[in-house]
């Protein structure tokens, strides 16, 4: 089955100023929020059409999690009618690991006057996945308040109609900045797109036909602070924790391939995490995701990548733990076993 992937190789495609955006198109806006953007900035790169230099795009490309594909998929919309006029403008990232925030957005420019704002999801810098973890207990985060005055800024500068999208992370904190945009200004977003998107946002009523939230059948991390499951369910072609990537789900015409609703594994998995956050209370779970942080660092850490050079890791991290005060230790003993009991009840209320 074709992906996104495949999406701007198609030759019927028509320009923006033809067809309006749609489902596909904010999955791939979505995918591209990944790229680094600091080498496709200024001229002569200031179009798809113009995305020549392999050597840029290599670099470009190196924060993305399938490099190739996205190398591709950069060449493919080189040459649609669709993509190659779309330019780009407004990319800002900031990553500060005292701030505890890991932040990217683009603004893409399909047609006059017509936007789409893609906000980037996590990476594999350790500090963006705290920031991820942060969301369990905290109002709100770093990121989430960046994008709004990111979104308030842009919007203030460029009227127009504005389309917001993002993957993981990056689909909650579009959903947050739509959500707390004042008006006349909300006025102006037509749609927002959360592909596997951790929520927990309540949206206002008057903004939730507005947004669609797209997660695939076995879903773990959209799920995850979205107990009331207000999404559409789509199919993958992997399984599990590999159906978070966006590459790895089927799509049709206009829209990717959905499907009725999500899978046995992970409805459980969303209501055990459910009980389980319902099981502590916010100092409780803040603590406990800084133990878990403590742990991950002690080595120095910055990235994921970091995590699998570390020399004897389970000895390392096992005495990162016994290292930790006890009041974290204790904490992280208590987590534990609210977990455990949290799965065992999950079992008797999943369907």
């Amino acid at each position: 089955m074709p992906s996104i992937a495949d999406y701007p190789q198609r030759h019927s495609l028509a320009s923006f100023q033809q067809t309006p955006l749609t489902e596909l198109d904010a999955g791939l806006f979505a995918q591209l929020g990944y790229l680094n953007f600091n080498y496709l900035i200024g001229q002569p790169y200031a179009r798809f059409a113009d995305l020549n230099d392999s050597a840029r795009l290599n670099r470009a490309t190196l924060t993305t999690w399938a490099i190739p594909t996205h190398q591709i998929m950069l060449d493919a919309m080189r040459h649609s009618e669709r993509f190659a006029r779309v330019t780009w403008e407004n990319w800002l990232e900031t990553c500060s690991h005292r701030n505890e925030e890991d932040f990217a957005a683009i603004t893409f420019t399909l047609a006059p006057g017509v936007y789409c704002v893609s906000f980037r999801g996590t990476t594999n810098k350790l500090v963006g996945w705290k920031e991820d973890l942060n969301m369990s207990f905290m109002p709100t985060i770093p990121a989430q308040r960046r994008a709004l005055s990111y979104l308030i800024k842009q919007i203030s500068q460029h009227p127009g109609t504005y389309y917001l999208t993002g993957h993981s992370k990056g689909g909650s904190i579009a959903t947050y900045a739509f959500d707390h945009l004042p008006q006349p200004l909300a006025s102006q977003v037509a749609h927002v797109y959360s592909f596997d998107g951790p929520s927990g946002v309540p949206l206002d009523p008057s903004h939730r036909d507005r947004v669609t939230k797209l997660v695939p059948q076995s879903s773990l991390i959209g799920v995850s602070l979205d107990p009331a499951m207000n999404f559409e369910v789509v199919k993958s072609r992997v399984k599990l924790f590999g159906q978070h990537d966006v590459l790895t789900w089927n799509i049709a015409d206009t829209t990717f391939a959905h499907l009725p609703t999500t899978t046995w594994a992970s409805r459980y998995f969303q209501k055990t995490f459910a009980l389980w956050l319902a099981g502590l209370d916010a100092k409780a779970t803040a603590v406990t995701v800084d133990a878990l942080y403590r742990i991950l660092r002690s080595g120095n850490a910055i990235t994921l990548d970091d995590l699998a050079k570390t020399k004897n890791h389970w000895r390392h991290y096992l005495g990162a733990f016994r290292r930790l005060d006890k009041h974290h230790r204790q904490q992280l003993g208590r987590s534990f076993r609210c977990l455990l009991g949290a799965m065992a009840g999950s079992l008797v209320q999943t369907h």
